[in-house]
């Protein structure tokens, strides 16, 4: 017969009413083929250490809550708040080390990284907030793309909604696909989303100063995607060599020249599927690609959808 799993809920201050309500919604929804719920949910609230005072952690602490619990639920907080205080990173600190399963929603990531607990520990992050938690923890190995990542003992989700696909996971992992899939059932959920977040990740083109030598040159990139975009066409936009423009491009931009092309066709293509009714094999040409086939697998590679799937899902009707 299986045992209860007791998971505690941190209430961290300011942390997301979204990020409490998750687990509680995901994990009471459980049943075992016998009825039985093998949840037991505990919310851990903050307590004043001192009245005036900021709270903290030791009750927690005193009634042995973390000591107790199978997994500990950090949800997310603004990242741009106060740290978490040293009560709250030294009590997810012990049970790290008396092995509990810490799952982190959205930015409770930055929590257990203030902690020190994700030096080389591969994480989910949201695609917004991926490059701030490699610039302020650069040990932590970041995979932008995924919707939850699931490192042993740790285990993250991206943002909001990737919660429930985490706690879900959570399911899955514990008691076994049959049981999960009739809990996403009840929530009108699929088990797995396909994909990960690039679908809905804004892409990434980074705003250059006006005085940068290749302003001009992506400029007249993106005004003229159906163009000829070959390396030796854009050397000679700008008055440079093949050579000279593919060191030089990746130095100042981060990325090769004709990585930049497939961003902003990529980009435009996104832009057309989701705002116009033009056929695909439209959007593939006005977006300046070569053939269809090209564009789809293209498409794929970088969005995870195909350009149908993807209209399906965000076309603005």
């Amino acid at each position: 017969m299986t045992s209860t799993l007791k998971v505690a809920i941190l209430a961290l201050e300011n942390a997301r009413a979204f990020d409490l309500a998750v687990p509680y919604e995901v994990l009471d929804a459980v049943r075992l083929p016998d009825g039985r719920r093998p949840y037991e949910l505990l919310l851990c609230a903050l307590e004043p250490a001192v009245p005036g005072q900021r709270l903290t952690a030791r009750g927690w602490e005193e009634r042995g809550v973390l000591r107790d619990s199978h997994t500990v639920i950090v949800p997310g907080r603004p990242v741009d708040g106060e740290p978490v205080s040293p009560d709250v990173v030294l009590a997810l600190q012990r049970a790290v080390h008396t092995g509990k399963r810490i799952a982190a929603l959205s930015t409770g990531t930055f929590v257990l990284a203030e902690a020190g607990l994700l030096d080389g520990v591969p994480v989910a992050a949201h695609w917004s907030l991926a490059k701030e938690l490699v610039r302020r923890h650069p040990s932590v190995q970041v995979r932008p793309d995924a919707l939850f990542v699931d490192s042993g003992s740790i285990v993250t989700s991206a943002g909001a909604s990737a919660g429930l696909d985490l706690c879900l996971h959570l399911v899955q992992r514990d008691f076994g696909a049959e049981v999960a899939t009739r809990a996403a059932r009840q929530l009108l959920l699929p088990l797995q989303r396909p994909g990960g977040q690039a679908p809905f990740a804004v892409p990434d083109h980074p705003m250059l100063p006006g005085t940068s030598r290749f302003a001009d040159l992506l400029t007249w990139i993106d005004d003229n995607l159906s163009a000829d975009l070959s390396l030796y066409a854009m050397a000679e936009r700008c008055g440079l060599n093949v050579r000279t423009l593919s060191r030089q491009f990746p130095r100042d931009i981060g990325v090769t020249p004709q990585e930049w092309v497939t961003q902003a066709r990529i980009g435009r293509a996104r832009e057309l599927l989701a705002s116009t009714d033009l056929p695909v094999e439209g959007v593939a040409k006005a977006a300046g690609f070569s053939s269809l086939s090209n564009f789809r697998a293209r498409f794929r590679q970088v969005v995870g959808l195909t350009p149908k799937a993807y209209r399906a899902s965000f076309h603005d009707r």
